[in-house]
């Protein structure tokens, strides 16, 4: 049986959207998505992945970090310019984090500005040079009541609803536990990006995405880590397995905390321990920080 990484994955969702020889996989999901129609040409991926930067990235540290730093050098999983057009960010959420929306409006308004006099001639206007920004969010959770996997804001007005033009921002929400969208394509992204297997009513671009996810075509490296993370994950599983034999399952907020901390002192990260609790990413992060100290 063909071992397949969900596209869910950190390294592989960056490999997937943020490879500059995936270009033809970024292009078909803007389109097929966020129906943005664009040359494979037009796109430059801003952060491009590599299994050596994302290796660094993972090592990389501050010893001191301040509210501030962590607030200036946290990025978007993937930032692609779309030549003369927009910018488009893309950001997988496995856990719903306190201040969700501070932290899009964010990464919008710090995308939107930094083509700030970017390239201007003299005789330019510096505000000439800023390009719309399109936000998409990829969630592993409910935000909304709404039963629509894929749904997007834009700038209207109140009450007649016209929207302001030029559109200089939009945010999109794709939410992967949603019900199935009417829409084929959508229903087959939804579905893909959930369990990176191709449905029959998968378009091209689904179904070449799909060949990327098998982990027997990744980089050893890339295997490496992959694997390191599934060890990660069934001793997760584990931690909560004893946690219950020795009495901590009584359905208390205590109980939480104790499976928490246990799997925090066994390595594991915080993000995989709210995902499998019922804790706040933030208090988690709390409680690592007792951990450690």
């Amino acid at each position: 049986m063909t071992r397949i990484v969900p596209p869910t994955d950190d390294l592989m969702f960056k490999k997937l959207f943020s490879s500059p020889e995936y270009v033809h996989i970024i292009r078909g999901f803007l389109k097929e998505v966020l129906n943005l129609k664009v040359n494979a040409a037009d796109i430059v991926i801003k952060n491009p992945y590599s299994i050596k930067s994302y290796l660094e990235a993972q090592n990389a540290s501050d010893p001191e970090p301040s509210s501030k730093t962590v607030l200036r050098t946290t990025i978007p999983d993937v930032t692609i310019a779309i030549i003369d057009t927009a910018n488009v960010t893309i950001e997988m959420q496995l856990v719903r984090p306190k201040y969700l929306m501070e932290r899009i409006h964010y990464y919008i308004d710090d995308t939107f500005i930094s083509n700030y006099n970017q390239g201007a001639t003299l005789s330019d206007n510096k505000y000439s040079t800023l390009k719309p920004v399109i936000s998409l969010n990829i969630l592993n959770f409910n935000l909304f009541a709404d039963t629509r996997a894929l749904r997007t804001f834009r700038y209207r007005d109140d009450q007649t609803f016209e929207e302001l033009n030029p559109q200089l921002k939009q945010i999109g929400f794709f939410e992967l536990s949603k019900p199935l969208s009417e829409s084929p394509t959508i229903s087959s992204w939804q579905g893909f990006l959930k369990t990176g297997s191709a449905n029959q009513q998968a378009t091209e671009t689904i179904r070449n995405a799909a060949k990327i996810v098998q982990y027997q075509n990744l980089d050893p490296k890339e295997r490496a880590v992959i694997d390191r993370e599934q060890r990660l994950i069934d001793t997760t599983e584990a931690i909560l397995a004893y946690a219950r034999d020795e009495g901590f399952d009584d359905g208390s907020r205590q109980r939480e905390i104790q499976i928490a901390k246990t799997a925090l002192d066994h390595g594991i990260s915080a993000e995989l321990v709210a995902s499998f609790t019922q804790l706040p990413f933030e208090e988690v992060i709390q409680l690592q920080a007792t951990t450690t100290a």
